[in-house]
């Protein structure tokens, strides 16, 4: 059965909206998750005069999965305080969509793999790197994604827009920090840290379980964390520039990862 068709939003119901975060951002996230979220989306506002290829995507799955439009410039130029991108595509939601997952639910799945990839996030302050780092894990292989207690911004328009919609998609798991460490290191994982004076990340190999730490943009590593970590390693650089941004320096160790992972399996 067809949905019923939206009403016409006043300015105050879509403020509320923004104000509640049940908004998605950008014409990727949406088209990703649509199939998945359907339910719970109220409507996707598009222009009403585009010839954009993805804008026509947007309207196509939106309307295979009965998902309310609106085509409406004047809509999307009214709405204030949102990152809206050039194509000016944004979808209203029901409820937030955010899952968290326990760590016990993921490790009972992990135990049929034959490798694992973990990401966990401490102390990251920006939504923009964390939505950067989602990305990276989402094309790198990763299994599932820890973040601490009270970080609930892993959820918000920014990083989804900026995720592309994965952060919906990849498992994400909220738990007490350091006992999630300690688990993972009893359940066979390397709990790698990346850190400036760890070891060269191009002499390093990795069991087929291993989970990357990765610390704040300021300040790395807390010397707590960097305890919990069985191997310490560091992307080598000249002398010119101090550090990566910590998304850059994620993905180089994923893709090392991966590089080395391969080499695993091809030898089994």
């Amino acid at each position: 059965m067809k949905r019923k068709k939206a009403l016409n939003p006043n300015r105050a119901v879509l403020q509320n909206k923004i104000k509640r975060d049940l908004v998605i951002l950008g014409k990727s996230a949406i088209k990703e998750l649509v199939p998945k979220y359907y339910k719970d989306f109220d409507f996707v506002v598009v222009p009403d005069k585009s010839n954009s290829a993805k804008i026509k995507e947007v309207v196509e799955i939106c309307r295979r999965y009965h998902v309310n439009l609106k085509f409406d410039s004047d809509l999307i130029r009214s709405i204030e305080g949102m990152d809206i991108d050039s194509s000016g595509v944004i979808a209203f939601l029901n409820k937030k969509i955010g899952q968290f997952y326990r760590i016990n639910e993921v490790l009972s799945v992990v135990d049929k793999l034959d490798s694992c990839t973990v990401v966990a996030f401490n102390d990251i302050d920006y939504e923009q790197n964390l939505g950067a780092m989602i990305r990276t894990c989402a094309g790198l292989n990763v299994d599932f994604i820890l973040v601490p207690n009270g970080q609930e911004k892993i959820f918000s328009s920014t990083v989804t827009k900026v995720s592309m919609g994965y952060n919906h998609v990849i498992p994400i798991v909220q738990e007490n920090f350091l006992l999630a460490i300690e688990k993972l290191d009893e359940s066979g994982f390397d709990v790698v840290g990346l850190d400036m004076v760890g070891e060269n990340i191009t002499n390093v190999r990795y069991n087929p379980r291993a989970c990357f730490v990765v610390g704040n943009e300021g300040k790395g590593l807390s010397e707590t964390v960097l305890k919990k970590c069985s191997k310490r390693v560091s992307i080598p650089m000249n002398n010119v520039v101090e550090s990566l941004n910590v998304s850059v320096s994620l993905g180089i160790a994923l893709y090392d990862r991966n590089l080395k992972l391969n080499e695993i399996k091809g030898k089994i």
